[in-house]
């Protein structure tokens, strides 16, 4: 019989084990696991057969009233008996528990038919997008008339300190996204504020942001309704020392974003599946997202 468990410590090992050999990616999944299991401590999950071995493993971060799955994996040697669509409805019942009416994923070819047969369907694409590591930093110019100010300037400013972000940030990003994800944008600012970025016109309104996630080379969250402002703050992120973009996630809907990526010199490697199960969030437009913060967060 299969059980079901929370992730502890003492699995993290097999189950990145499980993950780099399902997905293929000889990097580790610990740093991405330690910030998932934070943000959601009862939707990161393990899935083992009479008390054994660990077979699979996924996990889903609720959002308002919206869950994102992520990191859904089964052991190659236990693949194809099912236990992936089994670890995939132990998820949606605990998105239904946490009252989400949206569960959104990114799905491989592969994965795409589980998903399916779960009565997702596909609202656009993503893309992964990424450029040499190593190479030296695009040349781009901000656009004359858009500022820059970081999360820790602006902190400053306020007499304030630490991940709190500002109202009109939060309210910006829903409005574009669909829904509240306060939980995770404040996560991303934790690590460090100085790394997060306001796009504003010349008469302080915000115009995007963006969030240059330290140690991974991704860039996003990154969101912005302005294309000369995504392209400043990518210009922002290009310009921060040894830690310029090499990773974007890009809808496929947000045709100005190739083509800034494509001028930066980032390269579509692989195109995912956006899918969703229930109701369509009500005011996403991903249009405006230039990268997710990655693919079990949106």
């Amino acid at each position: 019989m299969l059980t079901f468990n929370v992730i502890h410590d003492e699995d993290l090992a097999e189950v990145d084990r499980i993950l780099m050999t399902a997905y293929d990616n000889p990097q580790s999944f610990l740093p991405r696991l330690a910030r998932l299991r934070c943000l959601q401590p009862d939707g990161w999950l393990v899935a083992a057969e009479d008390g054994g071995s660990v077979l699979g493993t996924g996990g889903v971060t609720v959002m308002g009233k919206t869950g994102y799955i992520g990191l859904v994996a089964v052991d190659p040697p236990a693949q194809r008996r099912g236990i992936a669509t089994r670890v995939m409805n132990r998820l949606l019942e605990i998105a239904a528990l946490h009252g989400c009416t949206t569960v959104l994923l990114d799905a491989s070819d592969a994965g795409r038919p589980v998903y399916e047969r779960l009565n997702f369907v596909t609202d656009d694409l993503v893309g992964i997008w990424k450029r040499d590591k190593g190479a030296a930093p695009p040349a781009l110019t901000a656009t004359p008339g858009i500022s820059v100010s970081t999360l820790a300037a602006e902190n400053t400013r306020r007499a304030t300190s630490g991940a709190a972000l500002p109202a009109e940030l939060l309210a910006f990003d829903a409005a574009v996204w669909g829904d509240d994800r306060t939980n995770v944008l404040t996560s991303f600012a934790g690590d460090d504020p100085s790394r997060v970025a306001f796009a504003r016109d010349s008469a302080g309104a915000l115009l995007g942001y963006a969030i240059m996630q330290g140690g991974t080379g991704v860039i996003g969250p990154w969101v912005a309704m302005d294309p000369d402002a995504a392209r400043t703050l990518l210009s922002w992120a290009t310009g921060l020392a040894a830690v310029y973009p090499e990773i974007a996630y890009l809808p496929s809907g947000n045709v100005q974003g190739a083509a800034l990526l494509d001028e930066a010199g980032f390269v579509r490697t692989r195109q995912l599946a956006h899918m969703r199960l229930g109701m369509q969030l009500p005011h996403s437009q991903r249009q405006w997202v230039y990268s997710q913060a990655n693919l079990a967060l949106g």
